[in-house]
């Protein structure tokens, strides 16, 4: 199965993202919007899986090494890409980035026995730029909104999550969650 490790967004975060996402579909940009349901914070993509590698990651005790839940903040929107070759328009953390930077590091090194480390700066995508149709317009607006703020929200846990790729885009369903600070589920 197609997989990573995410932390899912509070319903206020994701409810304040859709609206910079409205703000950008009423303007004509070749992007492909995540949907609301679908915005969370990658913290290491794994890619295909089988059920062993499930079943063990399913037994790691990931969330208790770390000291409990914390808070971020979101509070810049922001690109990946070059000049006007915007490929990936993204909502980036605030505060506690300090803390979710060390949560990545600590599940690559839980997983480093079974996945290659790799260095994720932690983001939500909401949406992916499919074509350079008004680049200079929509580079403008990412100029107007690099610094935003979005919201605040405690992480509490984070999540194995399934990927099934579908013709209308992802969809994503929770595998195994870990509690920070407690205990598996």
């Amino acid at each position: 199965m197609r997989s990573f490790i995410a932390i899912d967004l509070d319903e206020a975060i994701k409810s304040r993202i859709m609206e910079r996402v409205d703000e950008l579909q009423r303007r004509d940009f070749h992007i492909r919007y995540v949907k609301r349901e679908n915005l969370h914070i990658t913290l290491k993509f794994l890619g295909e899986i089988d059920e062993i590698t499930v079943k063990k990651l399913g037994k790691m005790r990931m969330g208790p090494a770390f000291p409990g839940e914390f808070k971020i903040s979101f509070s810049r929107i922001g690109y990946f890409g070059k000049g006007r070759r915007i490929r990936t328009v993204w909502v980036g953390v605030g505060s506690g980035l300090d803390k979710l930077n060390l949560l990545c590091n600590n599940i690559n090194m839980y997983l480093k026995t079974m996945f290659r480390p790799d260095n994720i700066s932690p983001h939500v995508t909401i949406g992916r730029v499919k074509s350079g149709r008004n680049s200079e317009l929509l580079l403008e607006w990412l100029n107007e909104n690099e610094s935003v703020n979005i919201g605040e929200m405690a992480v509490k846990e984070f999540k194995l999550k399934k990927s099934t790729l579908t013709p209308e885009g992802p969809v994503y369903e929770d595998v195994h969650t870990w509690k920070l600070g407690g205990s598996a589920e």
